[in-house]
C-alpha cells in the first residue's frame, strides 16, 4: 500500500498510525485500551480495492470492518470480520472508487488495545469498458451469403 497519510482514531505515543503503513514488520500501530478504535490510510489514488492483508500482533480484533471512502467522510462497509484470528488475515472485497481505507476494529480479543504490525491494501484492475453494440457499424454480409430472390 501506498498511503499518502495515516490516521487514527486513538493511538499510543510509542506505537502511531503510520507504522502499520512504513514497511517495516518490526514497527506497529496500538490503540489505547477500550471497545472500539480505528485505523485508517489515505490511499494515493482512487482504487477499485479487491483485498485487505492485516498483520496483527497478539492484540487483534475478533470482529472488524474493513471500511473505504471516496472524500474520506463519507465511508460504507466493504467486508465484515465476525471471527477474526490474528495473525496474517486476507479480507477480500470489491470496493470501487476507494480512496482512504479504515479498520473499524469492533471487539478485542485480549483485554488490551488493537494491534497491527502491517495492512496492506490490493487494488484489482478494472475491466475494460464494453462496446456499445449501438455505436458499432452493420455487419457487411459477405457475398456467398447473399442468394437471389427467387
Amino acid at each position: 500500500m501506498r498511503a499518502s497519510r495515516c490516521r487514527r482514531r486513538d493511538e499510543t505515543a510509542d506505537f502511531l498510525a503510520p507504522n502499520a503503513a512504513d514497511g517495516d514488520p518490526a514497527t506497529r500501530w496500538t490503540s489505547p485500551v477500550g471497545p472500539s478504535a480505528w485505523w485508517q490510510a489515505e490511499l494515493a489514488e482512487p482504487v477499485r480495492l479487491g483485498q485487505v492483508v492485516l498483520h496483527w500482533q497478539e492484540a487483534y480484533a475478533k470482529k472488524y470492518r474493513v471500511q473505504v471512502s471516496e472524500d474520506g467522510r463519507t465511508w460504507r462497509t466493504a467486508a465484515t470480520v465476525r471471527d477474526g484470528r490474528g495473525g496474517r488475515e486476507a479480507v477480500r472485497m470489491d470496493a470501487k472508487g476507494a480512496r482512504f481505507v479504515r479498520v473499524q476494529c469492533r471487539e478485542r480479543a485480549l483485554p488490551y488495545g488493537y494491534s497491527l504490525f502491517a495492512v496492506e491494501a490490493y487494488a484489482v484492475d478494472e475491466p475494460p469498458a464494453k462496446a456499445d453494440p449501438a455505436d458499432e457499424p452493420p455487419a457487411k454480409a459477405d457475398a456467398a451469403d447473399e442468394a437471389p430472390a427467387g
